[in-house]
């Protein structure tokens, strides 16, 4: 047994798929001030091991544990890395995302263990050249700017970006690895169930640098929708809250671009479109899916 994994104050778990640079540039980012005594795992959700990098640079600097799974989809990766966890603290981040100097100790600094507090930090786009993206962005934003405006509590945080208590995610039962998608929104919604808090630090930062592409970007999205579709009819509630953010995207969008002054504009509004369409279809397919389920 390494004794030293035994005092761990900090746990950092990043699954992922075959993207060898991505990871390597993730963990050059947890590199540049990450502290002594924490640890990153690493859970390779059944990805091709010929693609996987050397991780030997970063060894001994993040206390780094590399784990080989079946594939299992990204919640179940987590909850892989989840059980290999020896710190009081747990924070997830994904393959694709950066995180900026002081990340770890600014997620850290916002969980709370008793009472449990989760923490989510603020994202922002890794790749500013990217039409596709920037689009990615601009639609978390618009669902922070509809939450803000419509003086909500926070609901849920990306699974790229949260800390938990160790301890009280573990009690909860961690991911639920049936969701390929929306995994983060049934966690969420089942931790504050659970009468717990959730907690935005807008200086624990990272960048999302997605490999984004038409067709990636209109697959993600049905995978969404389908997702959605799942995450509601397994709790019947915020149907309302959900349609009526829909309807209001026109405002949200008009407001969001004018103020960030984005450049692209005309390609993002279609791609926006592109975003519903595909959120819908999902959805769709998603509801469908569980119809056909309940009449066999």
């Amino acid at each position: 047994m390494d004794i030293t994994r035994e005092f761990m104050r900090i746990s950092v778990v990043v699954p992922t798929f075959n993207r060898p640079q991505q990871l390597k540039k993730c963990l050059q980012g947890l590199n540049v001030d990450f502290p002594g005594d924490a640890e990153v795992i690493v859970v390779s959700d059944g990805g091709d091991r010929a693609l996987f990098p050397d991780m030997s640079t970063f060894a001994s600097q993040l206390n780094l544990k590399v784990i080989h799974a079946d594939h299992g989809g990204p919640a179940a990766a987590r909850n892989i890395g989840l059980a290999e966890v020896r710190a009081p603290i747990v924070l997830f981040l994904d393959d694709d995302c950066i995180p900026e100097p002081g990340w770890v100790e600014q997620m850290t600094s916002s969980v709370s263990l008793n009472p449990p507090v989760a923490a989510g930090g603020r994202t922002v786009n890794g790749i500013p050249d990217c039409v596709y993206a920037k689009t990615f962005q601009l639609i978390l934003d618009l669902v922070e700017r509809d939450r803000q405006n419509r003086h909500y509590p926070e609901f849920f945080f990306s699974s790229n970006n949260i800390g938990f208590p160790t301890s009280a995610l573990r009690a909860i039962g961690g991911f639920d690895s049936s969701y390929l998608t929306s995994e983060d929104r049934e966690l969420c919604r089942r931790w504050k169930h659970s009468g717990y808090e959730l907690k935005t630090n807008p200086d624990a930062i990272l960048a999302h640098a997605p490999r984004m592409d038409f067709k990636r970007f209109w697959r993600k999205y049905v995978a969404y929708g389908e997702g959605a579709a799942r995450f509601h009819n397994d709790a019947d509630e915020n149907w309302n809250l959900t349609f009526a953010y829909h309807f209001r995207i026109p405002k949200l969008l008009w407001s969001e671009m004018s103020e960030k002054k984005l450049n692209k504009r005309f390609r993002i509004c279609l791609l926006v479109l592109v975003w519903e369409v595909a959120n819908l279809v999902g959805f769709l397919k998603g509801r469908l899916k569980r119809f056909t389920e309940s009449r066999s």
